[in-house]
């Protein structure tokens, strides 16, 4: 099929229902195809803006966001978007509808080599098509890429000049399944210990998840505090649900109690814990991938792969294990915490009046 037929298709497969886009003079034979199919494209007076619609978009529906940019400003525009989607682990695939490689040196319009390479350090992998051989199958990496934990945004090059060229269609059977971390020496270990603390970050706000956490946090009496990417991952007026990981008052006093933490799918960040004057006695670090183990604490035990895979495990293979917390206690202490910040703060007391306000039923994760 024609190029402009073949990425429309490829979203069609992938059950893109919604592309964020400004068009431009490069796109037109795209643009005039998207306008005939299902696909909803949602436009805006800046790419920037864009960028960061398509962020919100995959934070709030769990998939792909995606973006069909010009060559040049166009492309420049999406720079702070995919810097902070990186930041945040937020899936976005970038299309740059590019110019033609063979002609950048003759000063055709947006013409940069390799313009894409300016993404190199906040993108998971920057892509480019040079042959219609692999017209589809690079596209079909780039979203494979971006929706695989870690997840994040990745950039494709696709020439304009394909646009009206055959191009084969070939489509991967589907994506890789996730790893699976091994969990056996994990468990025996903090099998061992009296008062863990589970520290839940981004990856734990996958659909699923929160239901095998709730589980394993409610039956064993371990609390749970959360980094602010996993703020929203379960409610946080369940018993054993202490808030953010940073907070003075009981959130320290739990980190300071406790003889081991089970950091689950965050990276434990310097800006969300160490420079917040989190101490850390013995860490288990669970996370999607090894990149950030080790970096601002030292792991007595690590694991990579699948994170609700890990937290399954750790429910089956804790079955039994009694821990020391008195989560009542705490919860009555944070509760104090609270009425005295909202005794002495007017803007805290407003907060906890909307809280308190919104049945419980209506109410989003994280409050």
């Amino acid at each position: 099929m024609l190029g402009k037929d073949a990425i429309l298709h490829f979203l069609e497969q992938k059950s893109i229902k919604n592309l964020f886009h400004l068009p431009g003079i490069h796109t037109l034979p795209f643009d005039e195809r998207v306008l005939r199919s299902h696909i909803r494209v949602i436009g805006g007076r800046h790419e920037a803006s864009l960028a960061f619609m398509a962020d919100g978009y995959a934070r709030a529906t769990g998939g792909v966001g995606v973006l069909v940019v010009t060559p040049g400003p166009g492309l420049g525009n999406v720079v702070s978007g995919c810097m902070e989607a990186h930041s945040g682990d937020v899936p976005l695939l970038i299309i740059h509808i590019d110019t033609g490689r063979k002609d950048v040196e003759k000063g055709i319009l947006h013409g940069v080599a390799e313009p894409e390479s300016i993404f190199a350090h906040f993108a998971k992998k920057t892509l480019s098509v040079s042959r219609a051989d692999e017209f589809v199958s690079v596209l079909d990496e780039g979203y494979r890429l971006a929706a695989a934990e870690r997840r994040g945004p990745v950039v494709v090059s696709v020439p304009y000049t394909f646009f009206e060229k055959e191009v084969p269609y070939r489509l991967s059977a589907g994506r890789d399944r996730e790893e699976k971390a091994d969990m056996g020496e994990i468990v025996d270990a903090l099998a061992r210990k009296d008062r863990p603390v589970i520290i839940g970050g981004n990856a734990l706000m996958r659909e699923g998840v929160g239901p095998s956490l709730t589980a394993l946090c409610h039956e064993k009496g371990i609390p749970f505090l959360t980094t602010t990417a996993g703020k929203g991952a379960v409610s946080e007026r369940e018993p054993w649900a202490f808030g953010n990981v940073m907070q003075r008052g009981t959130a320290r006093r739990i980190i300071d109690a406790a003889d081991v933490v089970v950091a689950l799918g965050t990276r434990l960040r310097d800006v969300d814990a160490k420079r917040r004057g989190v101490k850390i006695r013995e860490l288990i670090h669970i996370d999607t991938d090894g990149a950030w183990i080790g970096r601002n604490y030292p792991a007595s035990h690590a694991a990579t792969g699948d994170v609700g895979a890990a937290v399954e495990a750790l429910h089956a293979g804790l079955d039994g294990v009694g821990f020391k917390w008195d989560l009542e206690a705490l919860k009555r202490d944070e509760g104090d915490e609270r009425r005295s910040l909202a005794a002495g703060s007017t803007g805290f007391k407003v907060i906890e009046l909307i809280r308190d306000a919104i049945p419980a039923e209506r109410q989003p994760c994280g409050i």
